[in-house]
């Protein structure tokens, strides 16, 4: 073949303990760009990969802008070496411009790149958030460690691998952040929480879209959500509640739905899917030197 076209991924590395392996950054690509990508390659050590795709590329540069672990697409045209010595620049981490490879030229252009400064802006230190204790926007104090990476809360959005249009809920929603994912995610968003000071904030947020509610005691109908996706608290006292709500978490949930629950690993003895639910697979996050899996659980 003299030409061959073909596109590479280039995923995030973890950094200061925090961060997720390739394997998981590998899932989150494959799952958000469904039954069009094939991998063709991988190379698991520089956390990038080889893949083909069936559509055109303005549909792959607008799905892949739902990723938080994937850096940037590359499209590469390998054809017959032209003899020529290589022409690039590094950009980041990745190479742009003609390299030599297997002998043949590979011309590699950068069809979408992460916007870190997006990124920045949704960071806890930058986000505010109305608490009914402070009306103001207050990030400050023990409030804090409550925000949850913009990465990992579009990680538990795409992980589920739910169509456009499917209702979600995030029964722990805390300050919005996996909400916010999943509405950007183009999924019609619910939230709810058990507490009262998180009301402001969130109903401005989700308008119309929220309850405060016990995740035991939700105030929805049975298999009314085609999944679940939250991250349960990780204080230790609240251990057993959560334990608790998994069966009031399958009763609203659809036969077929999906749960996808970021958890601290001290919990993973306890959150046992049950005879609701199947274990489909579990995958590590590293987060601020808390090791974390993402449980993905089927519904029955």
């Amino acid at each position: 073949m003299d030409e061959e076209r073909f596109y590479q991924a280039y995923f995030r590395t973890r950094r200061g303990g925090v961060g997720i392996d390739y394997r998981t950054a590998r899932h989150e690509l494959l799952t958000c760009l469904g039954p069009s990508a094939h991998l063709t390659n991988e190379w698991p050590g520089r956390h990038r990969l080889a893949l083909s795709w069936l559509g055109d590329e303005s549909s792959l540069v607008a799905m892949v802008t739902r990723l938080g672990y994937t850096q940037a697409v590359l499209r590469a045209i390998s054809t017959p070496w032209s003899g020529r010595e290589p022409d690039c620049r590094m950009a980041v981490r990745w190479p742009v411009g003609r390299i030599v490879y297997r002998g043949r030229d590979l011309q590699l252009t950068e069809v979408w790149v992460a916007d870190e400064e997006d990124r920045l802006d949704r960071s806890p230190h930058r986000a505010g958030f109305a608490f009914a204790s402070a009306p103001e926007d207050d990030v400050s104090g023990p409030r804090l460690h409550r925000r949850l990476s913009p990465l990992d809360a579009k990680l538990v959005a795409n992980l589920a691998g739910l169509s456009d249009g499917s209702r979600v809920l995030d029964p722990f929603a805390g300050l919005g952040a996996i909400g916010r994912a999943a509405m950007e995610r183009d999924l019609d968003v619910w939230v709810s929480d058990i507490d009262p000071d998180l009301t402001p904030g969130l109903r401005e947020r989700f308008p119309a879209r929220f309850a405060l509610a016990d995740a035991g005691r939700l105030p929805f109908s049975d298999g009314w959500f085609d999944g679940i996706l939250g991250e349960p608290p990780y204080h230790r006292r609240d251990r057993a509640a959560v334990v608790a709500s998994l069966p009031e978490l399958a009763r609203v949930v659809r036969p077929g739905g999906v749960a996808v629950l970021l958890i601290a690993d001290w919990m993973r003895r306890d959150m046992q899917p049950g005879d609701a639910w199947t274990e489909e697979l579990r995958l590590p996050v590293h987060r601020h030197g808390i090791e974390c899996s993402t449980l993905i659980w089927r519904r029955r």
